[in-house]
């Protein structure tokens, strides 16, 4: 199916769900690349019990494919007719080559594979720890020990969050020095 302008009324209604209105006016690679970067923004909060503040991520997404359906929407048939169905992180990024090493690809999908195993663990023994103490707990008791549980998967989310984030900045500041060296080398 060719990519063609549709009744106005209906994409912005289909605007409203995220890669709807680009699948109604025929770009179906960018509407369901779109849809489905939404959907794994959803799902992985939930899966990291207790990591809301991720919920802004798929809130900001939201937003994106909103405006990206209307800015589609309002161009002129001439900017419409030049447009590809391309995926949306290669119209975000450009059409880069970005080498990401097997390694490094393999690491981060076995990290999110353990944080995804350590989220559906971490559940189940909240589940039966539920099942066996939660009868014979006052409520004073009962509110500690939710509290425990809910703030647990948060603290050692914010703590990897921490650890990535000084290790990214620390790659960088080596990343920099190197350059730095390389540069008086030359000189």
């Amino acid at each position: 199916m060719k990519p063609r302008k549709r009744n106005a009324l209906f994409t912005f209604i289909f605007s409203f769900v995220p890669g709807a209105a680009e699948m109604y006016m025929g770009f179906f690679k960018n509407g369901l690349s779109i849809l489905g970067v939404f959907i794994f923004t959803f799902i992985m909060p939930t899966m990291l019990y207790g990591a809301d503040v991720l919920f802004t991520i798929p809130l900001a997404m939201y937003v994106f494919a909103f405006f990206h359906a209307r800015a589609y929407a309002n161009c002129s048939e001439e900017e419409f007719g030049c447009m590809e169905d391309i995926n949306v992180w290669d119209e975000i990024v450009g059409r880069k080559n970005i080498n990401i090493p097997a390694d490094t690809s393999r690491k981060w999908v076995a990290i999110i594979l353990i944080l995804i195993g350590v989220g559906a663990i971490w559940s189940n023994v909240i589940e039966v720890i539920d099942t066996i103490f939660i009868p014979i707990m006052n409520d004073y008791e009962f509110a500690i020990y939710r509290t425990i549980i809910q703030k647990v998967p948060q603290l050692l989310f914010a703590i990897a969050a921490i650890i990535g984030g000084m290790r990214l900045i620390q790659g960088k500041k080596d990343e920099i020095e190197a350059k730095l060296i390389e540069e008086k080398r030359e000189n």
